[in-house]
């Protein structure tokens, strides 16, 4: 895996990822949460080996092509669904572990509505920031325009222990350029076996 404070990453179908090392309990910061991901790191480093155990003790924001995203650390499950060209309805789940004790399942549910429920810090910044984009986006002179979204793209390599591309570079657009190009190749490829033929040097 890359070194430094974390890497992200886009796979050959559109899924994306972006890891913060040894920062899963950064946004609730409770003991109670630190030391269950710590007392847990050795089991899974027995069943899955030492890096994934890193990966487990890690903040991570996760998207599956086309619509599914989960942030572990956060522990924020999301699903979203398009009802027209401007209108999104996003379903968001708190996720926790089945052995984690009772008392630390429920905070980690209340921190999570504080954070990302419909009145939640988080979310309702997100919301007034996805809004103005799609306002301006709408007006004539933007409509000419093009995307840019080459942020990190001197950063972009591969990972002979990972599939996909890998920016090692916390900051960076890879994961939005391989959703889009994907996307694009979804659209344009006839069949299954076309639209194969086209990623097979993307991951």
């Amino acid at each position: 895996m890359p070194e430094g404070a974390g890497f992200v990453a886009s796979t050959r179908y559109g899924h994306g990822a972006g890891v913060i090392y040894d920062a899963a309990a950064a946004l609730h910061r409770r003991p109670d949460y630190h030391n269950f991901i710590e007392a847990k790191r050795p089991e899974v480093a027995g069943l899955l080996g030492e890096e994934r155990a890193r990966l487990y003790g890690s903040h991570m924001a996760h998207t599956i092509f086309p619509n599914c995203s989960f942030l572990y650390g956060t522990n924020v499950w999301k699903v979203w669904m398009p009802r027209g060209p401007h209108e999104i309805e996003v379903w968001t789940w708190t996720m926790v572990e089945k052995d984690m004790p009772p008392e630390l399942k429920r905070t980690i549910q209340k921190e999570t509505m504080r954070g990302f429920a419909t009145a939640g810090t988080f979310e309702t910044d997100d919301t007034d920031n996805f809004q103005s984009i799609t306002d301006a986006l709408r007006g004539r002179m933007a409509q000419q325009g093009s995307m840019d979204s080459t942020l990190g793209l001197q950063y972009d390599t591969r990972d002979e222990q990972m599939p996909g591309k890998i920016g090692d570079f916390l900051v960076s657009e890879i994961g939005v350029r391989g959703f889009y190009s994907f996307y694009k190749d979804v659209m344009e490829a006839g069949d299954w076996e076309a639209l194969k033929a086209r990623r097979v040097d993307d991951g």
